[in-house]
């Protein structure tokens, strides 16, 4: 019995393989260069060190790390139990990362497969695997791509041909993850809703209800603990989270990249064939295309998404289109093979190449396609990568940054710690208070100077505005004032060509 079991699994097991080889190929590709990434530790994200410092928080109930209400709860939970169970949050993290960026990878083309049909799935992985900035966040712990993989694997549940109620619960449930990951996720709940509504017209109003409520029953198993936990917390304000995470957002747009054309301008030069995505969705509407439920859902996931990113979100960047990426990927994959198409129809037509097969094409499109990747990722590549913020940039120890964030574990100090940089909570279990900008720095201090022991600078942690003519003075009057204060600890600098930052920590006298 157990031979057999293991011939049926070892038969299935090559089918799936022998079907998806050019997938699987690419599929073992994308994880090497994750892994090659991973094995030079690159420098940890201030965000990555936001949510290892809250899961310390909670974990520790206060007495480590430090806490941030806007942030979604589920990475810090995540991050939190490693740190709990003795295993290191960054580098465990950054594996499961690498997992959910897998996950995302194997939904795009399953999706895409379902969308239209093998090519679709496998153009549409391809393209999304050779976008060069994917793997500048690939490898980090970040919400962007976990949140991506739960609503997927929700989108893939609802289009599959038998969904149950319990599926419907499990749909919800994964939406309702996916919105505590990154809050603008909740766009796909809606998107779901509207769905439900759109593809049960004609099965009555009852058909809808029990569907729409099978949906939110799991969506609101997950959010509704986390809306009474913000009841008690926040004294019954339960949506504070989110209308701080939206005043956030809107704060220091100077940081960051803004205008509506910013993702058609970004997302076309990273990869050149985003453009098809375009002709994709013009396909879609084409009298040779029938628009499915699968269809209809790709599509409306991509033009709410990107309307809200685009007009909505003030603020830009190109790791905010993760979420909508696999979208984008799959009608530009569309609209390659609509064009394959097109072109072999004009082919057989015009008598060109009269013995040439159908499948032999495909073969020479695909052939074509991946030599074309290839151009695209080296032209990318030169457009958008920046030299200064490498794709591998290793941890050095003996760098002034790493002396500086590592000095509080490397020297077993204890006691609360006031900082401007937080990245210090992934390295230290001490708890930690932040200093916020340079106005508000002193009276900060003030307040929880009687309840530290150290005072970390980071120069370079709060940067002054363009236009603000007091930020510099106040920044240089408060590390004066911790000089004639307290002891220093530390002092040292990294000087390069685009800024100088200068690190100091003092013990609080």
């Amino acid at each position: 019995m157990f031979l057999v079991s293991v011939s049926i699994i070892f038969g299935v097991l090559m089918k799936f393989l022998k079907e998806r080889k050019f997938f699987m190929l690419l599929l073992f590709l994308t994880i090497s260069i994750n892994a090659y990434i991973l094995s030079f530790s690159p420098a940890v994200w201030w965000d990555e060190a936001v949510y290892i410092g809250m899961g310390k928080y909670i974990y520790s109930f206060g007495a480590n790390g430090f806490f941030e209400a806007f942030r979604p709860p589920i990475m810090p939970l995540i991050l939190g139990a490693i740190w709990k169970i003795g295993l290191n949050p960054i580098v465990f993290g950054r594996i499961l990362s690498v997992l959910f960026f897998t996950g995302v990878l194997i939904l795009t083309y399953e999706l895409g497969k379902k969308f239209e049909n093998k090519f679709v799935g496998f153009y549409a992985a391809l393209l999304f695997a050779i976008t060069p900035f994917i793997y500048t966040y690939s490898k980090l712990i970040l919400s962007g791509i976990p949140s991506t993989f739960f609503v997927l694997t929700a989108y893939y549940l609802y289009i599959s041909k038998k969904i149950t109620h319990k599926t419907f619960i499990l749909a919800g449930t994964l939406l309702g993850i996916a919105f505590l990951t990154r809050f603008p996720q909740g766009i796909a709940f809606a998107v779901l809703l509207c769905m439900i509504f759109l593809d049960n017209i004609k099965n009555g109003i009852k058909t809808i209800a029990t569907k729409l409520s099978s949906l939110t029953l799991g969506f609101f198993l997950v959010v509704g603990p986390y809306l009474i936990h913000n009841y008690y917390r926040y004294n019954g304000e339960i949506f504070y989270p989110f209308f701080a995470g939206a005043k956030i957002i809107t704060q220091k747009l100077w940081f960051h990249q803004t205008g509506v054309l910013f993702y058609i301008t970004d997302l076309f030069a990273a990869n050149l064939f985003f453009v098809l995505s375009i002709l994709g969705v013009l396909f879609v509407f084409s009298k040779s295309s029938q628009i499915t439920t699968k269809k209809s859902l790709i599509l409306i996931s991509l033009l709410v998404y990107y309307t809200y990113f685009s007009i909505f979100l003030e603020a830009k960047e190109l790791r905010f289109s993760l979420v909508f990426l696999p979208y984008i990927s799959i009608f530009a994959a569309y609209g390659a093979t609509k064009l394959m198409t097109k072109i072999s129809e004009i082919v057989n037509k015009n008598n060109y190449i009269k013995t040439m097969k159908s499948s032999n094409m495909k073969n020479i499109f695909t052939l074509f396609f991946i030599i074309l990747s290839i151009t695209t990722v080296i032209i990318g590549s030169s457009q958008i990568y920046n030299p200064q913020i490498s794709w591998i940039s290793p941890i050095n120890s003996s760098e002034p940054r790493e002396i500086f964030l590592n000095f509080v574990s490397d020297s077993n100090l204890n006691g609360t710690i006031l900082t401007t940089n937080v990245i210090v909570s992934a390295y230290a279990n001490n708890k930690i208070i932040k200093l916020e900008d340079w106005d508000v720095s002193e009276k900060r201090y003030d307040k929880y100077k009687n309840i530290s022991k150290i005072v970390m600078i980071d120069t370079c942690s709060i940067p002054c505005a363009p236009n603000d003519a007091l930020c510099i003075p106040l920044r240089d009057a408060f590390i004066e004032r911790m000089k004639n204060e307290n002891t220093e600890l530390l002092e040292t600098e990294t000087k390069n060509v685009n800024k100088n930052c200068k690190y100091y920590i003092y013990n609080i006298n």
